[in-house]
């Protein structure tokens, strides 16, 4: 597989990358790439040997990448990046046979993805299902660093994000990391998205040995790894981002994983009325996107309704697994388009438009 993804050679090398943050694009037209469930290695059928599973999740994500960089040259400068809606892994692992956000790594990375734009969050699989689940926590707090230092970090020192939700410090020999690692930036002068990880009412605290990565920001010596995560909407990120965005003039699209707000999948309405009551206070969101549901694409029920708060529209953003995926087209004349497409064969296929149609797989 390593000859696989040393032909991944972006599209657009020659296109200048874009200034994020406050800085607006000079053009008008954007097109984003919306996504989730890379899971390295899920597949569509459980039963198959772990070696054949392995490696059809490894070609199935070659493939999806290659089809990003086809969509990238089909629309040339227009194209911007790449969203990811969570479970990057299926557990967060990165031992033995299963190095999991190891390969994510490998194949979503600055070097694979046209521009090297991508903007990734977390779901269940990666630091939810994990908690109190594997040794000292490790699973979950691997993915909690690489959201913070690999995705946060990367991003704010290459060009800046509007706002996020972490802050981190040493305390009395340990490592303590709070927030909801929710995170904001801008596309252009007038579309703001906030990408919530696994849902924004999610909220979790754990701790545990962390010594094997080699990325984790701090020195061997601390003795733990403390991670406290709020609710971004009890906490009141969720809500003063909304309250920027109005100020500033943007609109919003919001990104998240779980659509229905589902602790250890068990489905929870009153999650989804939180988000819902929030999102009623606000006519400048525009859409939300999410994962999860892999059969999924477009604008789907995914128990609770294909809408939230004022008539907003929910689309299931597609994945590798399903060989689909999603684009938002930004500026037109026709203000927000999102028309599904398929990734089968490592190239971008249009389905047609997402908004009112979701097919199942």
């Amino acid at each position: 597989m390593a000859a696989l993804r040393n032909c991944l050679v972006p599209a657009l090398l020659s296109i200048a990358i874009p200034i994020f943050g406050s800085v607006a694009y000079a053009q008008q037209t954007y097109d984003v790439v919306i996504m989730g469930d890379t899971q390295f290695f899920r597949t569509t059928d459980p039963k198959l040997p772990v070696n054949t599973r392995n490696a059809v999740s490894l070609a199935s994500n070659h493939l999806q990448v290659m089809a990003i960089n086809d969509f990238a040259s089909q629309v040339g400068s227009n194209y911007v990046g790449t969203i990811i809606n969570g479970d990057l892994t299926e557990f967060g692992r990165n031992d033995g046979d299963y190095n999991q956000l190891l390969e994510f790594r490998n194949y979503y990375n600055e070097s694979n993805l046209p521009k090297g734009e991508f903007w990734p969050g977390l779901g269940n699989h990666d630091y939810e299902n994990n908690v109190n689940d594997s040794h000292e926590n490790n699973a979950a707090l691997r993915m909690v660093q690489y959201l913070m230092v690999d995705t946060i970090k990367r991003l704010s020192s290459k060009h800046g994000i509007v706002a996020s939700d972490v802050t981190s410090r040493n305390e009395n020999g340990a490592f303590v990391v709070e927030g909801s690692l929710s995170y904001s930036w801008d596309i252009g002068k007038d579309y703001r998205f906030i990408q919530s990880n696994n849902y924004p009412d999610y909220k979790v605290s754990f701790n545990g040995w962390h010594w094997e990565n080699p990325f984790w920001p701090t020195s061997r010596d601390i003795t733990r790894r403390y991670v406290a995560i709020p609710s971004s909407i009890a906490n009141g990120w969720l809500m003063k981002q909304l309250d920027t965005a109005v100020s500033d003039g943007k609109k919003v699209v919001l990104n998240m994983h779980h659509p229905n707000s589902t602790p250890k999948g068990v489905p929870n309405k009153g999650e989804w009325d939180k988000l819902d009551t929030l999102m009623k206070n606000y006519s400048n969101i525009e859409a939300v996107f999410v994962g999860h549901f892999h059969e999924n694409l477009g604008q789907c029920d995914g128990g609770f309704g294909d809408t939230i708060g004022h008539n907003v529209p929910v689309f299931y953003s597609g994945t590798p697994i399903y060989a689909t995926m999603l684009v938002a087209k930004l500026g037109g004349v026709n203000g927000l388009e999102v028309d599904r497409y398929s990734t089968a064969q490592g190239s971008a296929r249009k389905l047609g438009t997402a908004f009112g149609t979701c097919l199942r797989w």
